[in-house]
């Protein structure tokens, strides 16, 4: 893995693959991106564009038939079977392979709602339905 970290919309990404200029960040990385082999890469979403959920997992599919993996908010792996476009795959990455991480990360550290007290209904809570 690089030495260099890239601030990618709030965390720091440890890196081996080409990820563009961003700014440079200390510190342990929250992420790391690299080259992941294609038995973990196996689930292949529908489209291009399009994604999947599976035991926690987000598959992304990218255009030229690369799929890239994010895993536990933590790490990310790219598709290396040959003839994938790297190109495409690395946008998908610090596109929607970030944000996917960032949504696990904040789900994983999420705390649960507290209740509604007992004496007051829930402010979503719906007394009456009225017709149109």
């Amino acid at each position: 893995m690089t030495d260099r970290l890239s601030l990618i919309r709030g965390l720091r990404v440890a890196s081996d693959l080409p990820l563009g200029s961003f700014p440079v960040a200390t510190g342990e990385p929250d992420v790391t991106v690299r080259l992941g082999p294609a038995s973990a890469l196996a689930v292949r979403p529908s489209r291009p564009g399009c994604f999947e959920v599976r035991d926690g997992h987000v598959f992304l599919g990218a255009i030229g038939g690369g799929v890239v993996l994010v895993r536990h908010g933590r790490e990310i792996l790219v598709d290396s079977r040959p003839g994938v476009d790297l190109d495409a795959l690395l946008a998908v990455v610090v596109g929607e392979g970030i944000e996917a991480a960032r949504h696990q990360r904040d789900a994983a550290s999420a705390t649960p709602p507290r209740p509604a007290p007992a004496s007051r209904p829930a402010p979503f809570a719906v007394e009456e339905v009225l017709p149109y």
